[in-house]
């Protein structure tokens, strides 16, 4: 068996400069002087270590430039869901202007059971497939032996459902458990 390598390289984009961009890239200088690599390798092997290559610096910059983007993309997510809730919540867009012209408008709160994520109003679906009047494609998936036999509930159609469920909030997720899907 193999001794462990204490040999390692690990590239902190956080730390990363323009300046360290250009002096790699322009002046070729190695990345094993650089601030925002930490390494670790044998004396001998230290002419060899961190030669900078194309695909390290695009990967390095591509990483700086999400991170960059990483608060302005959240926070655009966070309006979108609000105005994709706020819209559904209030029954379409006609019936979104006739509530604010009547003051009745529903503001939608994270916490509640009817607030759903982006991928809940991509696939609205909260009911789990009844097999027995179907006769879709979804009626020739094999059984993989069902958790209540009363209600032949699909495990593949269960793990979809609960896998899409996961990205909502707690309240929806009791709300679609207890009252759709009848597991509890």
């Amino acid at each position: 068996m193999a001794a462990a390598s204490s040999e390692y390289m690990i590239y902190h984009p956080e730390k990363l400069r323009l300046i360290d961009i250009f002096s790699v890239l322009i002046l070729r200088r190695r990345l094993s002087s650089s601030q925002f690599v930490e390494f670790h390798t044998d004396e001998t092997k230290l002419g060899n270590v961190a030669l900078p290559n194309l695909i390290t610096i695009i990967t390095l910059i591509i990483q700086k430039i999400l991170a960059l983007l990483d608060l302005p993309l959240r926070l655009l997510g966070q309006v979108v869901e609000f105005i994709l809730n706020l819209v559904s919540l209030n029954g379409g867009i006609l019936k979104l202007l006739l509530h604010i012209i009547t003051w009745k408008l529903v503001i939608p709160k994270k916490d509640s059971a009817e607030y759903r994520s982006i991928l809940g109003h991509i696939d609205g679906r909260l009911a789990l497939y009844n097999y027995k009047t179907s006769s879709s494609l979804g009626s020739f998936i094999p059984k993989l032996g069902p958790i209540d036999t009363a209600n032949e509930i699909r495990v593949l159609d269960l793990c979809m459902m609960a896998a899409k469920v996961s990205y909502e909030n707690q309240e929806y997720v009791k709300n679609a458990v207890n009252n759709h899907w009848n597991v509890s």
